[in-house]
Parts: structure tokens; sequence; C-alpha cells
């Protein structure tokens, strides 16, 4: 790939359009999303332009000389605020990829993170004894809410009291985990938490209750 300059791009055109007629076509865009154009004459033979809009670097070729060149229009300052644009846009893609990378590390044991659990707990205790319903709950009453929430057998329905969070390091590859406290707690009819198992025959289903909607727990 061999850049020139301007004045060597012009010179190139010039030997086969100088002095003579010439007819022009242009496509745009042709099939790569570019602009192509050629110059042909009867006495020098064509002369080929194809310009990338996005860069704008021109590859020229003609009869006289087949092997391409690369012209750069741009100006400089063009040149250095592209390099920024790409320098943006790859530090953004860098920051969705840790995100995506961050949410496959998320712990498997819950759906709630620590710190959305302390605030609801938090608010849960400060409401005992100032609702006519509980808001701390005892086995029964949660097991209650969940066989009426969601129709589950009462009998097959076992109440946690812990669940596995993330506490690895930041940027850590690995997943380090560590079981915390958690008290089913029921602040308001879309703010709650209840962790609980189902017993089937074949095998125990994990559960949480996170604002009355249900979700599954893969250990």
């Amino acid at each position: 790939m061999k850049y020139v300059t301007f004045a060597e791009h012009q010179a190139a055109k010039n030997e086969i359009i100088g002095g003579v007629e010439y007819r022009e076509e242009s496509t745009f865009p042709n099939q790569w999303g570019m602009m192509s154009k050629q110059y042909s004459t009867e006495e020098n033979g064509t002369f080929y332009e194809i310009t990338d809009p996005k860069t704008g670097i021109t590859e020229f070729w003609s009869n006289k000389h087949p092997t391409s060149r690369y012209y750069d229009g741009r100006t400089r300052e063009e040149i250095i605020e592209q390099y920024k644009a790409k320098l943006a846009a790859a530090a953004k893609e860098k920051e969705t990829l840790e995100k995506r990378i961050k949410a496959l590390r998320k712990p498997t044991g819950t759906n709630m993170s620590q710190e959305r659990y302390t605030e609801l707990e938090k608010h849960a205790v400060e409401l005992v004894g100032h609702c006519d319903v509980s808001t701390v709950l005892t086995d029964a009453e949660a097991v209650l809410l969940i066989n009426k929430e969601f129709g589950f057998e009462a009998g097959r329905i076992e109440i946690l009291h812990e669940a596995e969070i993330d506490v690895s390091e930041e940027g850590s590859r690995y997943v380090k985990t560590a079981k915390v406290p958690r008290k089913p707690v029921y602040a308001a009819t879309d703010w709650n938490y209840i962790r609980f198992n189902v017993r089937t025959a074949p095998a125990t289903w994990y559960y949480e209750m996170i604002n009355a909607d249900l979700y599954t727990v893969v250990i």
C-alpha cells in the first residue's frame, strides 16, 4: 500500500485526462459503500478512483499505472479528530464489554444485590410496630405469603435465611463468593424479599420473591 501526495495524485490523473476529452462517470454509494469515479479517454485509457467517505482516503490507478496508490485527502485536524473519535468508541466498547463480563460474573446465588437488600431490610425493621402487617416475617408468615402469591403447596416450601453474593475484587477474572444472612422482609407490596426452596419428588427448586416477582436461583 503506497501513499502519495495530492500533487502526485493529480499528476497521475492529468497523465490520463490532461489535454484530451474525457468522460466522467461516478457512482455513490457503490457496492462497498464508497464513491467510485472513472475518467475515460480514447487516447490514454481510463483513470479510476475509489474514495472511502468515512476516512477520506482515495485509492486510484489507471491503464498506464495499474498498481493501486493511495491519497489521504484529510487535513491534519480531520485526522486527529477521527482518531479521537476512534479512541472514544474503543473506550466505550471496552466499558460495554467490561459490563457484560461483570454481568456474566454475577453471583449465581441471588438476583438482588446486597446493597439493595440491606436498604430494604433497614426500612422493613424501621416499620416494625408501625404497620398493620408484619414487615420482618416469620417463616410461617413467609410460607403463607409465598403460597398466596405463587400457589406453591405450603408443606413443600422451605424459607431460607442466607444467600450467596459476589465479593470478588474489582477487575478480578475469578468469582469469589460469600454467604450472608437474609431475613424474609416485606416493606411494601412492591418492595420485598423472600428466599425459599420448593421440595418436589425428584428435586429441590430454589427461588426468590423480589418485589412480588418470582425469580429462579441457580445453585
